[in-house]
């Protein structure tokens, strides 16, 4: 047996018996120790953990987010981003991290990197659409509107004939007196295939002319033609016209 041998022998024997003793490092018990000390703000010593923890599992997005967490709390932003990519990396269908990562990239003045990760994120995910229109609501909180578009147009695409991603859109650009950006949207519910109930269509057709857009005529179903059905006599009513006649 050859020294190199030797050497992977006695380190597999190692392992085998410190997993049997419980020496083996736990990276859940590291991740939730670290969860401690960010609770009560002890940021290093937060770190210090998840650093062993990403030790013995890089590939690990739990450790990667919090780990990418705390560099930012402590304004530490290339450490953070590096730990948040590689949380998404690792764990693509982690809503948390992909949005911490988003907010990040934004908050340092990198919109477009942050618009390709939601990018990435929206096709990777399978949801309905009112997973990405919850999505889009975060991000119009946020002020993020380039976001929030990018979620509604995923939304739609997911549900083409669902008028609600549209009409929160509305909503919102209604409240904030944005009248273009409301009008937009408006414009989009009369563009496709939007299932909506013959009033509701009525009422966002007269929404749309208040300002100022030229839509088709809202197809109404044609009245139906009653056809009347003459009364029907009885014997003696019978007798008595016929003796008139």
């Amino acid at each position: 047996m050859n020294n190199i041998t030797r050497f992977f022998t006695l380190t597999i024997a190692i392992i085998l018996v410190a997993s049997v003793t419980g020496c083996v490092p736990n990276i859940t018990s590291k991740i939730n120790k670290a969860k401690v000390f960010i609770k009560y703000n002890e940021y290093p010593s937060a770190i210090d953990e998840l650093k062993k923890a990403v030790e013995i599992s890089p590939e690990n997005p739990t450790a990667q987010y919090w780990l990418g967490h705390c560099y930012e709390k402590q304004n530490e932003i290339e450490k953070c981003l590096y730990h948040y990519s590689l949380a998404v990396k690792y764990g693509p269908s982690m809503e948390i991290a992909q949005l911490a990562y988003i907010y990040a990239l934004y908050n340092n003045k990198q919109d477009d990197k942050s618009l390709e990760t939601l990018d990435r994120y929206v096709k990777h995910r399978q949801a309905a659409a009112r997973d990405f229109q919850r999505l889009a609501s975060i991000f119009l909180d946020k002020n993020m509107l380039d976001h929030a578009d990018n979620a509604i147009q995923a939304a739609r695409t997911v549900e083409p004939e669902n008028p609600r991603p549209l009409i929160m859109m509305i909503n919102y650009y209604e409240s904030k007196q944005d009248n273009k950006k409301a009008a937009e949207y408006i414009k989009m519910l009369f563009s496709g295939n939007i299932k909506m109930p013959l009033e509701d269509k009525i009422q966002w057709a007269k929404k749309a002319a208040h300002y100022g857009i030229q839509i088709d005529a809202v197809e109404v179903a044609p009245p139906v033609k009653i056809k009347k059905i003459k009364p029907q006599l009885s014997p003696m009513e019978k007798e008595l016209r016929s003796i008139s006649q």
